[in-house]
Order: C-alpha cells, then structure tokens, then sequence
C-alpha cells in the first residue's frame, strides 16, 4: 500500500472531497477521495515528502487544519477521512506534516507557530519570535529543524528539540566578492 513518489494532483470534488490522482497513470477516475473536512475555503495543501501524508488548512470559522494518511484507504469506496482535524483560535496561514506523519507544523496569523504531536494528542509546543504573520513552515528532517518565514522578513530555524530559533540572516556582500 505504498504510494507512488510523485505528487499527487488534487482537485475539490462533489461534497467537499478532495480527489486524488495517481499522475503515473491516465485514467480519469481518481484514486481515493479525501472526506471529512470542514466547509471552508482551502488555503493550502501540502503532501509531505514522501508522500505518504496531506495537509491542508481551511478557511473555516475554526481555522481547521486537516490530516490525511494518502496509504489508508477503504478499499470499498476509495474514500479517507482525516486522521487529525486540529482547530485553531486564529488564521491559520500554513502548515506542514513530518514524513511519518506524527508532526503537523502550523503557522498562524498571531506570529505564532504551534507543532502538534499528533500520535501523544498533547496540547502543542508553541514557538514565537517573529513579528508579523507566519507565511511557510517547512520540515528538515535530516537536520531535525522546523524552518518558518514571515511577513517581518525573518526566517528562523528551529530545533525539533524546542530548544529556540536560530535566526537565519542574509551574508552582506563584500567588497571582493
């Protein structure tokens, strides 16, 4: 049950589904529909990369963040409900999930980026720093670093073990470069 390393084209279907395709082959008919979000406006989408997970944030009067494992499927009718629905206070402008599909990273409205540990079903670990809103989140798993960049310009990269942000900064040129 392992899905191809490409990704997968989405589109919104009948009744809010997400349909998924398989771009390898050609055939019209999606390979499983995503159920079960919120009605809302869909913000952004994200698979994670190995494309086992999607992510996507909802413009919903709970700012809903939506988790689906793209390897389970009902084998009956192609469909998969989320396997996280996480609800936020504040806009949500991004997220992103690890490639095993336990941390969902969300960048919000009120500078904030929260990481949800969604196999312990904690409250998740906030992380602040930046001054204006949080426009992309990004993993990197092989560093063990959360990645975010905002609207003040910064980009900050965080430890995975919450120790605090080290703040990426743009080398001036010199003179002899």
């Amino acid at each position: 049950n392992r899905p191809p390393k490409l990704l997968y084209p989405f589109l919104a279907g009948p009744g809010g589904a997400l349909n998924v395709w398989d771009v390898k082959t050609s055939t019209q008919d999606p390979v499983m529909r995503l159920t079960g979000a919120p009605a809302g406006e869909i913000l952004q989408m994200k698979v994670s990369e190995n494309s086992r997970y999607a992510v996507v944030v909802v413009d919903d009067l709970e700012h809903s963040v939506c988790v689906w494992s793209l390897t389970a499927n009902d084998t009956n009718s192609g469909n998969v409900t989320p396997s996280a629905v996480l609800k936020n206070p504040v806009p949500v402008r991004t997220a992103t999930i690890s490639t095993d599909g336990k941390k969902v990273v969300v960048g919000r409205d009120d500078k904030m980026i929260r990481v949800w540990d969604i196999e312990a079903g904690t409250e998740p670990v906030v992380l602040s720093g930046h001054t204006a809103s949080v426009l992309d989140v990004a993993f990197s798993e092989a560093r063990q670093e959360i990645v975010s960049a905002a609207e003040d310009r910064g980009v900050r990269i965080w430890p995975l073990a919450m120790a605090g942000p080290r703040v990426a900064r743009r080398r001036r040129p010199r003179d002899d470069d």
